[in-house]
């Protein structure tokens, strides 16, 4: 859903800005791209080196993940030894949006915003290429699961999906018993795919691909829903923060759990509910100290607006 959603709006405000002005600023996406990630990124991967081993037990991003953390290449380690014991661990999938966003502007240019459904489709191409290389020499799991090439279905089918928009092929579900039965089949093929399908051997050949499909759903099933709730605008305002402070809001609720002494027939549930709070708190805190005042640069490098008005 990640990589699905955000080639989505990438590729739509790519094909906004061409259509505008006749170009695309590689350097101006750059620009608003570092200012939205860059910030939040670095200081929790620095607090994952130097800080959070000292006071979490076992917590260890270590060498080589420290340095490919850094350089938005963590993938590609965790691919190779495997994902390190680190609150900062799903930060890896960061990489891959990095590694898009380094080449796609050029791609798209370079190909023309006419040929982007071709591009899409190539990267389709490469992406059951690359599981099936990786599942016939018997990759692992996590070899598979952070392999970039391996994982471009959700990228390619992000961009159809913002293609197929603008074209007016897909358009808002107006029913909202139809957007029910979307979501309910959506998360059908997610759960049938996990349950029934291995995420390496043979059955990575069709479970990644299924899973784009589902997400794409998704993104259909609730592309102008009557949502606008001021709590869901702002849940979707500091996502970035909720991604990034979720498994820190973990541990420290188990902590608070340890500590307060809550019994085994409501842990899991307590622990549940403040492990999110805590996580929405240390969200909010970094997108109005930290992420709040870079934000605020991008407008000088706005080409077309990213936001609802």
């Amino acid at each position: 859903m990640f990589f699905a959603l955000s080639s989505y709006l990438i590729t739509e405000l790519l094909l906004r800005e061409s259509e505008k002005t006749g170009a695309i600023n590689a350097v101006a996406f750059y620009a608003r791209r570092a200012l939205r990630i860059f910030p939040l990124y670095y200081f929790f991967i620095i607090l994952s080196i130097f800080v959070f081993p000292y006071f979490i037990a076992g917590d260890l991003l270590g060498f080589p993940h420290n340095i490919s953390f850094l350089f938005f290449t963590a993938n590609w380690t965790c691919a190779v030894y495997g994902l390190p014991n680190s609150v900062a661990g799903p930060l890896w999938s960061i990489a891959i949006e990095e590694q898009f966003y380094l080449v796609f502007p050029f791609l798209l240019s370079y190909c023309g915003a006419a040929n982007v459904k071709k591009l899409a489709v190539g990267f389709l191409i490469v992406a059951f290429a690359a599981r099936a290389v990786l599942v016939f020499t018997d990759a692992s799991n996590v070899a598979i699961w952070c392999n970039t090439f391996a994982r471009l279905d959700p990228i390619a089918l992000g961009i159809l999906f913002a293609v197929f928009a603008r074209e007016g092929k897909i358009k808002i579900i107006k029913k909202m018993a139809t957007r029910v039965l979307l979501i309910i089949f959506a998360l059908m093929l997610y759960v049938g795919s996990v349950y029934y399908l291995d995420f390496y051997g043979s059955g990575a050949l069709v479970l990644y691909p299924a899973a784009a499909v589902a997400s794409v759903l998704l993104i259909w099933a609730f592309m102008g829903a009557p949502f606008h709730t001021r709590p869901l605008i702002y849940l979707g305002r500091i996502s970035y923060g909720l991604y990034v402070f979720h498994i820190l809001g973990i541990v420290l609720s188990e902590w608070m759990m340890r500590a307060v002494g809550i019994g085994d027939k409501y842990y899991t549930l307590m622990q549940f509910f403040l492990a999110l709070l805590l996580t929405i708190i240390l969200a909010a805190l970094s997108y109005k100290y930290l992420e709040k005042p870079f934000l605020s640069l991008k407008k000088k490098f706005t080409v077309v607006e990213s936001r609802p008005v």
